[in-house]
């Protein structure tokens, strides 16, 4: 079996770097439908432009925190998709590297995990970020 992970042989294995974000929702006669957070991403082969991981809702239910390496590669940006009219807006740069965004009690504000792009241990940290602006629009 070939995965997403480029394993041709053995079972399927887990590569933190293709991974889609799926949101499930209950249907008719409690069925569960799964389906890619960002809809055109394609399920049978891995499209780096909608690589995302480490979800968390917001408060409200209305948006998605994820960090994703879609523009390189390589570095972590963490990005805000509001699930109601799908739009996708960038948070943090990917020189940074910010990983595993959680919110604050007030949807507000983000806690998250960056590196300094020179990759200097001394700057390497946690750091909350003002979004109230990026939910506004």
């Amino acid at each position: 079996m070939t995965g997403w992970g480029n394993s041709s042989s053995g079972p399927p294995h887990c590569d933190e770097n293709t991974n889609y974000i799926f949101l499930n929702t209950v249907g008719p006669h409690g069925t569960v439908n799964s389906t890619p957070m960002e809809s055109p991403a394609c399920l049978s082969s891995f499209d780096p432009k909608y690589q995302g991981r480490a979800p968390s809702w917001s408060p409200d239910g209305q948006t998605v925190v994820f960090e994703s390496n879609r523009q390189d590669g390589v570095n972590y940006a963490i990005y805000l998709h509001n699930v109601a009219n799908a739009t996708l807006k960038q948070v943090t740069d990917p020189a940074y590297n910010g990983q595993h965004a959680k919110f604050f009690p007030d949807g507000k504000k983000l806690i998250v995990c960056i590196h300094h792009p020179q990759n200097d241990p001394s700057t390497r940290g946690i750091a909350w970020v003002d979004i109230s602006d990026l939910l506004k629009s």
